[in-house]
């Protein structure tokens, strides 16, 4: 069974497995950008966590804009993987769809967009 945790930056063991995750999907993980202090409250990893391995996860990155002069609270998602021997039992979709429900209608959230990854 799994969990969904959104607190895995203070935990050595769930950070590492996050970062283990990054870099066989991503090549690269955020340890140093941890390590440096860059890693705050405005990037939220979204982890399905199982046995204590993070084997999914949708971030979000807070991101506040100025609109035309009025400040603007919008979300990217980012980070957003599956453990490859993992892939097809819906534990993305998961992740993907709890993070939705809990910022679509956050009344502090006005908007959310992501980037598609360009494949080679």
């Amino acid at each position: 069974m799994f969990e969904l945790n959104c607190n895995i930056r203070d935990s050595d063991a769930l950070r590492r497995s996050f970062n283990e995750l990054t870099r066989e999907v991503f090549w690269f993980d955020f340890e140093d950008w941890y390590k440096s202090g860059g890693w705050g409250d405005m990037y939220i990893p979204h982890a399905v966590v199982e046995d204590g391995e993070v084997v999914a996860n949708v971030s979000v990155n807070i991101m506040p804009f100025s609109v035309g002069g009025v400040r603007k609270n919008y979300i990217q998602l980012g980070t957003v993987m599956t453990r490859p021997d993992r892939r097809g039992e819906g534990l993305g979709r998961a992740a993907m769809e709890f993070v939705l429900e809990k910022y679509l209608d956050a009344p502090d959230v006005d908007g959310i967009f992501f980037r598609k990854r360009q494949r080679a």
